[in-house]
């Protein structure tokens, strides 16, 4: 794999064989998993090859151990450049679909603009909103995707919650206005932080704008509880609430309750990004007539 014989061929240690930009990673990973507990989680990174070249591996690491003394290490190394090969050339081609497609929607939707300027029946007209409708539905499945792509490679950080509730808020409000609906947000646990990422604003913004487009109410309610470990944030409105033999499908992918509103991706998205903070979602009949979301994340 590195070219080497055996290690007794390195001059000073098998360090050499990894590029200097990794050594704090790797350091920290020891520190904080192989001593504590005796052994790594499975890391990536990249090895020097006797050649010079540098190549991605995957590593899971074991402790040593004599009469509970460290004594060394021992583990297992992959070398995983077709893997990430595969995944950059899969990436690429991913996002040319994504540009191609958007491009195209735009273009279609320039000339349903135009047909829109001329003289239609009521029956052409009622055709042309069907189709403007779906170029805004195919619109929202691209940012969906690209979304569950990113939340893959998604970096867990501090977070502030009340900015990113409010920012979300005010990513769905004018879609609220439109349909009459108030939106009501007394956020929990102002200056606290929890643990989330880039997304977690996207992650309450598809929660709110969910219960916009299906729960057929006026208001929307999102408040919360502080725990020692945990913030829970409540989002619920007075709508029509949702069947309890519907409650566990919401989340998977692909469903949805209004196959002519939704593409099953959104709720999928919440799940996947809460599952990669650490947090949890569950789904409650609220005391507004509703239903109630309750978002549980860790506070740091």
């Amino acid at each position: 794999m590195t070219g080497y014989e055996s290690l007794d061929e390195l001059k000073e240690s098998y360090q050499e064989l990894t590029p200097e930009k990794w050594h704090d990673f790797e350091e920290e990973i020891v520190e904080n998993q192989v001593i504590k507990r005796g052994y790594s989680d499975e890391y990536e990174k990249e090895y020097i090859h006797k050649d010079g070249t540098v190549f991605p591996v995957s590593l899971k690491v074991w402790l040593i151990e004599d009469d509970d003394k460290p004594m060394g290490m021992w583990g297992i190394v992959r070398d995983i450049t077709e893997r990430k090969e595969a995944e950059e050339k899969e990436e690429i081609l991913h996002s040319l679909l994504r540009h191609d497609v958007r491009n195209k929607l735009q273009v279609i939707r320039g000339y349903f603009e135009l047909l829109d300027d001329t003289e239609l029946s009521d029956e052409q007209e009622k055709f042309l909103n069907k189709a403007f409708k779906a170029t805004e539905e195919g619109s929202e499945i691209i940012e969906k995707v690209k979304h569950l792509r990113k939340a893959q490679e998604e970096e867990i950080k501090e977070v502030r919650l009340d900015s990113t509730v409010h920012k979300a808020v005010d990513q769905v409000r004018p879609t609220a206005e439109e349909q009459g609906i108030e939106i009501e947000a007394d956020c929990p646990g102002k200056g606290c932080e929890v643990l989330g990422g880039s997304l977690l604003d996207r992650m309450f913004s598809n929660i709110i704008e969910n219960a916009i487009q299906h729960s057929e109410g006026s208001k929307i309610r999102i408040h919360g509880e502080i725990g020692e470990d945990e913030i829970v944030c409540i989002i619920e409105d007075d709508g029509k609430g949702i069947p309890d033999r519907k409650k566990d499908k919401i989340f998977d992918q692909g469903y949805t309750t209004d196959k002519k509103r939704g593409t099953g991706l959104g709720m999928f998205l919440v799940k996947t990004l809460l599952d990669i903070y650490g947090g949890s979602i569950e789904v409650k009949d609220s005391e507004l007539g509703g239903a109630r979301f309750d978002v549980r994340l860790r506070k740091v």
